[in-house]
């Protein structure tokens, strides 16, 4: 079948403008930033059209490269496709039992419980201008590590959300508990603390880096022994650490760390010298050779900060969706797909 398969996270997903109504923005607010509420067509249906191909977009939220890479070969395997076109995600991302979770989830989640465990005002400075889950997975490990101060927790959130008007109401983060409580949040915890207690080492880092790369790698070798045409692309950065507003490495008092202080001790430890292990790790040796001799077709390699001086806008005219929600524009979309159907004409034709 002479098809374009496609595959790729939220910034390729057909659906995503609907699936993020009330996540970055409420339908009232997008009437008026003037935000479509119906979803836009996204840069595999553009290049699909200018390369008069029937087409496939297995695009979904929160992808890992990892599950990017092994659908695109099970898809391939019940309807080989002509070419195959993944725009690769970003770092920090993991598959687990059928869930797609993201680092920076867990990571906002652990410095809100903290400041909880601790009654801190800077429970304040975290608002509305967050996805209610990050609130949900805080008061779920709470509850698991600190069972005792729960209620009391509870009780100080309310007070403090009652004073700002721009925290959502402990009402509102109770309700939203069974969408979020599937998440293997002691997953995550546990991960971290064991990096605290065993001083994460160089084979940890390389381990995270090759967990991102070699799937980039696998799917390269699927389409050369299945002869497929493959062109991908980064847009997202590889490499960059989790977002936190505040993360705790030293301590006068060390009988004062809560467990949560040492789960950031511990991602912090990881990230220590992280961005110097990239260039020495078998996966990235291995790729970059091939982008550089012009086998393996990634526009924007490596897209690693550390590793490239500039990577930000990967387009001319990159156009984010709005104020809070940095997904590519519906304009912008149609530049990746001009993107890559360039790269295809300038590599296979």
């Amino acid at each position: 079948m002479s098809y374009l398969l496609a595959n790729g996270c939220s910034f390729t997903n057909k659906n995503y403008n609907t699936n993020s109504h009330g996540y970055y923005h409420t339908i009232e607010e997008k009437k008026r930033l003037g935000i479509p509420l119906e979803d836009w067509p996204m840069w595999p249906e553009y290049v699909a059209d200018k390369l008069e191909l029937l087409h496939n977009n297995l695009g979904q939220n929160g992808r890992s490269n990892e599950i990017i890479c092994n659908d695109t070969i099970l898809e391939c395997h019940l309807n080989k496709p002509k070419l195959i076109m993944v725009l690769w995600s970003s770092g920090w991302r993991r598959y687990f039992l059928g869930s797609n979770l993201i680092h920076n989830d867990f990571v906002m989640a652990i410095q809100i419980a903290n400041a909880l465990i601790k009654y801190s005002d800077e429970i304040t400075t975290w608002t509305k201008k967050l996805p209610i889950d990050k609130f949900v997975l805080a008061f779920e490990v709470l509850k698991h590590y600190y069972l005792d101060s729960y209620d009391r927790c509870l009780n100080f959130y309310s007070k403090k959300s009652n004073l700002v008007e721009n925290m959502y109401s402990l009402e509102s983060i109770m309700n939203a508990r069974n969408k979020w409580t599937k998440y293997p949040a002691l997953m995550f915890t546990n991960y971290y603390m064991n990096l605290y207690n065993t001083n994460a080492s160089r084979k940890d880092q390389m381990e995270f880096i090759s967990d991102e790369l070699r799937p980039i790698l696998n799917l390269y070798e699927y389409c050369k022994s299945e002869n497929i045409s493959l062109v991908s692309a980064c847009v997202m950065p590889f490499g960059t650490r989790p977002s936190t507003m505040k993360l705790v490495s030293k301590y006068k008092y060390k009988s004062a760390i809560t467990v949560f202080d040492k789960m950031l001790v511990g991602l912090d430890k990881l990230n220590t010298g992280l961005n110097n292990t990239w260039s020495d790790n078998f996966y990235f040796k291995r790729i970059d050779d091939l982008v550089s001799d012009k086998n393996y077709i990634i526009y924007n390699w490596p897209n690693h900060p550390a590793l490239m001086s500039a990577n930000w806008p990967p387009l001319k005219g990159w156009k984010k969706v709005s104020y809070r929600d940095s997904h590519p524009h519906w304009d912008t979309q149609k530049k990746i797909g001009d993107l890559f159907y360039d790269l295809y004409k300038k590599n296979y034709t």
